[in-house]
C-alpha cells in the first residue's frame, strides 16, 4: 500500500532529523501527520466507512498543505537576510551560509527536502527548489483515495474527477509508477460509463512511458521493423525470437487498446496491428521470464517450446492467465488474420491449440482453426 510505504520513509525522516533541533522535529512530523491522518482514512475506507474517508482526505489535504507553506515560508524569510542574498541562487552555497547563521530552521527545512530530492536534482538552484515546492502543495495520494472511494460509492463522474486532479499533479507522487494506476483507472470508469473515445485516450496516457510505441500513425523504428519482420516471414519463429520488450506496466494498455481498435471500433487494423504487436512481444518476454524463474535451466527455444514448458508450473499456468498472456495471442492472431498474415495467424493459432497449457485456449484456437479452414481453401 502506497500509503504505509510513505509513513515508513516519512518516520524515517524524522528519526534522521530529529537531532538537529526541536523545530527539525516538528517540520518533519508535519509531514508525517499528513500521511499518519491518510493512513487512518485508507483504513477508514478499507472499512466502508466512506463519510469518514472522504473527511479524513480532506483532514490530511489540509495538514500536507500547512506543512509546504510552512516550509515556503520559512525559506522566504531565510533567504530575505543580505548576507544569504549574497551567496547567490546555488543552494550548496546558500546552505553554508545559513549554517554559518545557525539559522536550524530553514536548514531543517532544506534537510527534510533533501531526503525527497537532493539538491543536484534541482540544478543546485534555490529558485528551482522554491518553484519545486511551490507546486508541491498538492497532493495526489489524497486525490486517489478519495476518488477510489467515490468509485466505490457508484459516483463514477466524481472520482474521475478526482484521477485527473491525481493525474495532473503526478510529478509530485511519492511512488512515480502509481501514474500508471490512476490512467487504468480513469480508463476503466471511462469503459464502465461507456465512453470509449475517453479509455482510449487514458489508455493511450498509459503509452507514453514505452518510446517503442512512439504515437498512433507515428510508430518508433523499432516498432516498425517488428512489423515488418512479421508481414515478411510466413511464420512467426524470427519475430519470437529476434524481439523482446520488458514493459509490463504497459501490457494490460496495449491489450485492452487491441481489443478496443478490433472489437469495438469496427476493426481499424492499423491501430490494432501495432498495439497487439507490442502486446504479444511484452507477454513472450514476460512469460519467458517467469518460466526461468521456475525452471532455471531454461532457455528459450521456440514459441512451442515456451508453452510446453509453461504448462509444468501451475504458477505460471495461473501468472498466465491472470495476466491475460494466452488473450494477447490470440487477439494478435486474429488481427493478423485481418490483416492479411494468414499463414502467420494460422501458426500461432496451430501452437496455441497444440500445446497451451490452458485448455480453454486450446479449444479456442481449434475453433479459430476450424472456423478458418473454409477461407484457406479458397486462397
Amino acid at each position: 500500500m502506497t500509503g504505509k510505504k510513505t509513513l515508513i520513509l516519512t518516520a524515517l525522516v524524522v528519526s534522521i532529523l530529529a537531532w538537529r533541533s526541536p523545530f527539525a522535529q516538528a517540520a518533519s512530523k508535519g509531514e508525517a501527520e499528513a500521511w499518519r491522518v491518510l493512513e487512518e482514512a485508507e483504513y477508514a475506507y478499507e472499512n466502508g466507512e466512506f463519510g469518514e474517508a472522504l473527511k479524513l482526505c480532506d483532514k490530511a489535504r489540509l495538514r500536507h498543505e500547512s506543512t509546504i507553506n510552512s516550509y515556503i515560508s520559512i525559506l522566504t524569510k531565510a533567504i530575505i537576510a543580505s548576507e544569504v542574498k549574497r551567496a547567490g541562487d546555488g543552494l550548496d552555497a546558500v546552505y553554508a551560509i545559513l549554517e554559518k547563521r545557525n539559522d536550524s530552521s530553514a536548514l531543517s527545512v532544506l534537510d527534510t527536502l533533501y531526503l525527497v530530492k537532493p539538491p543536484k536534482n534541482f540544478g543546485n538552484s534555490l529558485q528551482k527548489l522554491l518553484s519545486w515546492l511551490h507546486g508541491r502543495i498538492v497532493y495526489p495520494e489524497a486525490d486517489i483515495l478519495a476518488a477510489k472511494v467515490y468509485e466505490a460509492e457508484g459516483e463514477l463522474a466524481v472520482a474521475r474527477t478526482f484521477y485527473e486532479k491525481a493525474w495532473q499533479s503526478r510529478a509530485f507522487l511519492e511512488v512515480p509508477d502509481d501514474w500508471y494506476t490512476i490512467a487504468y483507472r480513469m480508463a476503466e470508469i471511462s469503459e464502465r460509463q461507456g465512453d470509449y473515445g475517453a479509455q482510449e485516450k487514458y489508455l493511450l496516457l498509459v503509452l507514453t512511458g514505452d518510446p517503442v510505441f512512439g504515437a498512433p500513425g507515428k510508430e518508433s523504428q523499432t516498432l516498425l521493423a517488428m512489423m515488418r519482420t512479421i508481414r515478411e516471414n510466413p511464420s512467426l519463429d524470427k519475430f519470437f525470437s529476434l524481439y523482446r520488450h520488458d514493459s509490463m506496466p504497459a501490457l494490460s494498455a496495449y491489450q485492452d487498446l487491441s481489443y478496443y481498435y478490433y472489437r469495438l471500433s469496427g476493426k481499424r487494423i492499423d491501430r490494432a496491428f501495432p498495439v497487439a504487436v507490442l502486446a504479444s512481444c511484452t507477454s513472450i518476454t514476460a512469460l519467458s521470464r517467469t518460466v526461468s524463474l521456475v525452471d532455471f535451466q531454461y532457455v528459450y527455444r521456440d514459441f512451442n517450446d515456451l508453452l510446453v514448458r509453461s504448462g509444468k508450473s501451475a504458477k505460471v499456468i495461473k501468472w498466465a492467465k491472470d495476466n491475460r498472456i494466452w488473450d494477447s495471442f490470440m487477439l494478435f492472431a486474429a488481427i493478423m488474420y485481418e490483416d492479411g498474415e494468414r499463414d502467420q495467424a494460422m501458426a500461432l493459432w496451430d501452437s496455441l491449440a497444440s500445446y497451451c497449457p490452458d485448455a480453454v485456449v486450446a479449444r479456442k484456437a481449434s475453433g479459430e482453426l476450424l472456423t478458418r479452414a473454409p477461407d484457406r481453401k479458397l486462397d
